[in-house]
């Protein structure tokens, strides 16, 4: 059986690779900035739910840790298109 074939929601054979091919091969360029994109709205949408979740638990641990958060990935954004516009 060709393990090359799996995709994301299968699982592998025993024994077989921990790897699919949908997971980033090296020397394989993805569209610039792609993944800093994908990470940065993550971040974003993390920070969100510790604020929220934190609002109804009244943890204000996990509230500033939301805040932190959530500033860092606008931060992320913001520097990557002032660097994107100086490439122009």
């Amino acid at each position: 059986m060709d393990d090359s074939l799996y995709r994301e929601d299968d699982v592998p054979p025993p024994g077989g690779p921990n790897v699919f091919p949908s997971e980033e091969i090296e020397g394989q360029d993805d569209e610039p900035g792609i993944r800093d994109k994908a990470e940065e709205a993550v971040n974003r949408a993390a920070g969100k739910f510790k604020q929220k979740f934190a609002d109804v638990t009244d943890d204000e641990r996990l509230e500033a840790e939301g805040a932190r958060q959530e500033l860092e990935a606008e931060a992320e954004r913001a520097s990557g298109e002032h660097s994107q516009r100086r490439d122009i």
